[in-house]
């Protein structure tokens, strides 16, 4: 909960500055006012958010071009502030937020900003418009000192006629130099003359009027809290009431609004109230707070409630009782309502996933390396000494998955988005070509064709598409394999004009005859069973393709489409073109290089280089020990790797990859009061300290698809392979350490799971269940039980047939489970409709299942209610069931969400159970208060809120993209 100190207000005014600003008819503004109020939402407050297109999100420079940018030179919390460098002595700089809708004329209006001035002084605007965006006026506060700290400035002030709309601008002099940076900017609304310093004007209050009674209310010296005024209230009468109501405020349906004053209560009993009304200016409702004791002191008065359906706006009422006679003294008057803080990116990583190869317009060799994140990078670099040349963002992207380089020289790089990249060497930026097919989310691999073309694969419609510069995109041979999503890999064969092209998640490898449309499975019945041809090439009269999940690579003669070889354990993205020297191609396995001999239909074993090939190519260097053709290749680990073929010699380069932010895929508080966060994908952890507001970064953890709490650990579920880890918070982080922390427990990959969404921990019990979805192309999840003590795991597969474990809760001797009716992907469910299990803990058994709501496909969340019954969420539907007698009392539909046309759904919903006694839900990207007496249900948060968590204090924390929010309540 935000606490504030007592306005101070002083007039500062420079006329001049704020003609140039395009004010008109002059404001007071109110100097430096702590102000608390109801905050306002602004985009991107704090300045984490992610460059778009190089501009900062949520702000337009409207005043000088250039000196503003984000930095992380300085930061007040997170990772970034705005840093503004003002160098000219006749103009001035300025960034503007983006305008607010919802504010009307006579609402006072506070803005507020950390500021950490390194030389001279800059300031902070609120700036009122009309409707059309015609600025009416702005108040300034300016701040100068203390230098280099950060210090709070707020500037208050009240919208006048017409207003509209509102922003916050950040300005430079004219007439001096500045540098300065802004950390958490915020907007609020305020009420007017919350200390009583300001007038009366005749008898007139400003920012108040009595409303109940005519007499025994003024602003008297005689008493204080803070500054050197109050209110002061008598009543006299035991018939009739005295009350003062402040000036009305815009408020919505649904919001939480708290109000605080300071009384100083001489006799008596008085109240503070908060009153509801709509647009027709009638009340709708009031919440009330008497207050009669202690008295002849200063203390705290508070009162809360909700804004109810058809609420417009709000006012503070200070008021007797009509039966009694009452003197006191109100000050200090504060609001508060829920403020939302992006605490910024949690997790970062500089990953290696994907390469290729090229030439700059003067022969230069270049090296092309993708790095997942969101957004993903391309980075290119000088293939032969490792400098970075260029890094560019992938707007939308949040993988790489495909590579490569046409035979016109540009590159091409197909990622998760759907969308296709494309860059020509020299070039200062890449291009975004677009969605390759409509409804197509992900890219796989590329291939390039003849004449520029380039051909790549999709999911999750398992089609291909062609690219050809002058034509765009075509796609072609509908889904190349029917019932299947992916079409994993693809390569060319330039001499017979066709594709070969693997499927997943039921393997296949299609040869596609591009002049006759014919398909063609060539995939030997042998490995039919395997899940996805990975990683296809061509080369020489040889089709080379990954199976897995045996991580076997076969080599098919295309002629004769038998199997000439098999290569286990390769670890290499597919393997090399030919080589310019000799029938071989390379690859790596295991840590080492290897080569492939298409003749002699043997491997050789070349040197140990530490790590797996993503990319390479064949070069003349020139070189002393590099004579005739090296090998060329990218390193997961960020290195280039230079092999000669003619002596052995071999050398690796070290590269700066980029660092990108992660996608957050799972939250949760810690036994130590941390919120944790895992990422997506690369994975890394994410720790950030409530108390403290210190955020620490850690790697080397993998993609967790949820988390739970026992003792001092927090256990993982990590995707692939369904493993799952423990992580003692009381320790350093060590994962390749020894003794490792986090530390592998066991894993459900023989048992064919490979997500484990429904994670619970009993502490009670001392045991760990995990319940799972199952691999690719796989239905029937698994319900796991470990004990931590003797380490015994108890797997039950298919516990609810051929439905995934995504949600548990427990209550006494029994743990409850919801399931999906999806299982891995790339499968159709065969079940229709969602259940819930009880599993008893005693005699390690299911004991009861049902369909808590019909029709209903996934149960994304379970809990434990504040009335000893199991809550859920169905969908859209919240349900409550009976443990006890075995039935659901309570269901209804309580928020627009249906899984309708949706290829998997495994998580959705997250509830808590708050210490404000609300049921707190994320579902279907919105946050919502549920009061668990009425079940009545109020959206806080309306777009953007995924996963859930809170901490000691109380207070929420959800995720959107890379960010992690606070909801201070």
């Amino acid at each position: 909960m935000m606490k504030h100190g007592k306005p101070q207000y002083a007039v500062l005014w420079i006329a001049a500055l704020l003609l140039l600003l395009g004010a008109i008819t002059p404001i007071v503004p109110l100097q430096r006012a702590e102000a608390g109020g109801i905050p306002i939402t602004l985009v991107n407050p704090s300045f984490e958010e992610p460059l778009s297109a190089g501009s900062i999100p949520g702000w337009t420079q409207t005043f000088g071009s250039g000196g503003i940018s984000v930095s992380s030179a300085q930061a007040f919390s997170g990772t970034k502030s705005l840093q503004l460098t003002d160098t000219s002595t006749t103009a001035s700089l300025g960034i503007e937020s983006a305008k607010v809708s919802g504010i009307a004329a006579g609402e006072s209006v506070a803005a507020t900003a950390k500021a950490y001035v390194t030389s001279s002084s800059a300031a902070i605007y609120v700036r009122f418009y009309d409707s059309s965006g015609t600025l009416l006026d702005s108040a300034a506060e300016w701040v100068s000192s203390p230098a280099n700290q950060w210090t709070s400035v707020t500037v208050t002030s009240i919208a006048p006629a017409n207003t509209t709309q509102v922003a916050v601008l950040l300005y430079s002099s004219v007439s001096g130099t500045t540098s300065v940076y802004f950390d958490n900017v915020s907007l609020e609304r305020i009420i007017r003359n919350a200390g009583f310093e300001e007038g009366p004007v005749g008898t007139t209050i400003p920012g108040w009027a009595q409303t109940f009674g005519s007499t025994g209310i003024s602003v008297s010296a005689d008493r204080a809290n803070a500054g050197s005024k109050s209110l002061k209230l008598v009543d006299g009468s035991t018939t009739g009431s005295i009350g003062v109501e402040s000036d009305k405020l815009s408020v919505t349906a649904g919001q939480a609004i708290s109000a605080t004053s300071m009384v100083y209560l001489e006799s008596g009993t008085v109240s503070l109230n908060i009153r509801f009304w709509d647009a027709g200016n009638n009340m709708l409702q009031m919440a009330t707070q008497t207050y009669s004791g202690p008295l002849s002191q200063w203390s705290i008065a508070n009162v809360s409630a909700v804004a109810p359906a058809g609420t417009t706006k709000f006012s503070i009422l200070l008021y007797s009782t009509l039966a009694g006679t009452a003197s006191a003294y109100f000050d200090s008057i504060s609001l508060s309502g829920p403020l939302i803080t992006n605490l910024g990116v949690q997790i970062t990583n500089a990953s290696a996933s994907y390469a290729a190869f090229g030439q700059d317009s003067s022969g230069n060799e270049l090296l092309y390396l993708g790095s997942n994140g969101n957004p993903s990078k391309l980075a290119v670099y000088n293939a032969k000494t490792g400098a970075t040349l260029h890094t560019f963002d992938l707007p939308g992207a949040t993988a790489v998955w495909g590579m490569t380089v046409a035979t016109d020289g540009k590159l091409y790089v197909g990622t998760a988005s759907g969308k296709l990249f494309q860059y020509s060497p020299d070039a200062s930026s890449v291009t975004d070509l677009g969605q390759a097919i409509t409804g197509e989310t992900t890219i796989w691999e590329l291939t390039s064709g003849t004449n520029g073309k380039i051909y790549g694969g999709t999911y999750p419609g398992g089609k291909v598409f062609k690219y050809e510069p002058g034509s765009g995109f075509t796609a072609f041979g509908g889904q190349i394999e029917p019932g299947e999503q992916y079409v994993r890999s693809i390569a060319y064969d330039e001499s017979d004009h066709q594709l070969y092209i693997g499927i997943g998640s039921h393997a296949h490898l299609i040869r596609y005859d591009n002049d006759t449309g014919v398909k063609t499975n060539i995939l030997p019945s042998a490995y039919a069973g395997e899940e996805f041809a990975y990683y296809t090439n061509y080369a020489n009269g040889k089709i080379f393709t990954k199976m897995s999940p045996t991580n076997v690579t076969l080599v098919i003669d295309k002629t004769s489409l038998q199997v000439d070889a098999t290569i286990s354990g390769t670890g290499s993205i597919g393997v090399s073109r030919l080589s310019p020297a000799a029938n071989k191609v390379y690859y790596t396995k295991g840590g080492s290089l290897y080569a492939y001999d298409l003749s002699a239909k043997t491997e050789t074993q070349l040197a140990n280089v530490g790590s797996k090939i993503i990319g390479s190519t064949f070069v003349s260097l020139n070189e002393t020990g590099y004579p005739g053709y090296t090998l060329l290749a990218a390193l997961r680990s960020g290195e280039i790797l230079k092999y000669n073929l003619d002596t052995g010699t071999w050398a690796k380069t070290p590269i700066a990859l980029p660092e990108s932010p992660t996608t957050i895929q799972s939250i949760k508080q810690g036994p130590d009061g941390n919120i944790y966060s895992v990422g997506y994908l690369v994975g890394g952890m994410g720790v950030y300290n409530p108390a403290t507001g210190v955020q620490t970064k850690y790697r080397n953890v993998g993609q967790a698809e949820n988390i739970t709490v026992a003792g001092n650990s927090l256990y993982f579920g990590i995707y692939p392979g369904a493993i799952i880890q423990q992580y003692d918070v009381t320790q350093p982080w060590a994962p390749t350490g020894t003794p490792k922390n986090p530390k592998t427990l066991f894993d459900l990959d023989s048992w064919e799971q490979d997500r484990p969404f429904g994670m619970l921990a009993v502490p009670a019990l001392n045991r760990l269940f995990v319940g799972t979805v199952p691999a690719y192309g796989k239905l029937g999840g698994a319900f796991a039980v470990y004990d931590l003590t003797t380490g015994s795991l108890n797997v039950t597969r298919n516990i609810i047939t051929d439905q995934s474990v995504i949600a548990l809760a427990n209550k006494n001797n029994e743990v409850f489970g919801g399931t999906s009716v999806w299982g891995g992907l790339g499968i159709t469910p065969s079940a229709t409709e969602a259940k819930l299990f009880v599993w008893d803990t005693a005699t390690n058994q299911k004991v009861f299942e049902t369909v808590p709501v019909a029709g209903k496909r996934a149960i994304t969340s379970l809990m434990t209610g504040p009335d000893g019954n199991i809550w859920g969420v169905a969908e859209g539907t919240l349900f409550v069931f009976n443990p006890a007698t075995r039935t659901v009392v309570y269901s209804a539909n309580k928020f627009p969400v249906s899984y309708a046309g949706a290829n998997q759904v495994w998580r959705d919903a997250k509830m808590e159970l708050n210490s404000d006694g609300y049921i707190y839900v994320t579902v279907g990207g919105k946050l919502y208060r549920i009061d668990p007496a009425t079940k009545n249900t109020e959206t806080v948060v309306s777009s953007g809120a995924s996963l859930l968590a809170q901490d000691n204090n109380g207070d929420l924390y959800y995720t959107s993209g890379v960010n992690l929010f606070k909801y201070d309540k």
